[in-house]
């Protein structure tokens, strides 16, 4: 986060920061969902429906995200 600013305020401003979090967010999001069955059973503690529904909240209401949470 170094990369971007100093604390977490100039952060939360950067509107680039923000993109590029969203962007790989919703990329994780995607693979998550498109893991074969055999992989997703090997991991059944990782919370695949949970990264694939903050992905869905990204791509598809990203105008109601709230930054600050």
């Amino acid at each position: 986060m170094e990369h971007f600013a100093d604390d977490e305020g100039e952060i939360m401003d950067n509107e680039f920061f923000q993109d590029v979090s969203s962007f790989y967010i919703g990329q994780i999001g995607e693979s998550a969902g498109n893991l074969s069955a055999e992989l997703v059973g090997k991991y059944p503690e990782i919370r695949r429906k949970e990264i694939v529904g903050m992905r869905n909240i990204v791509s598809h209401r990203y105008e109601t995200l709230n930054t600050t949470v």
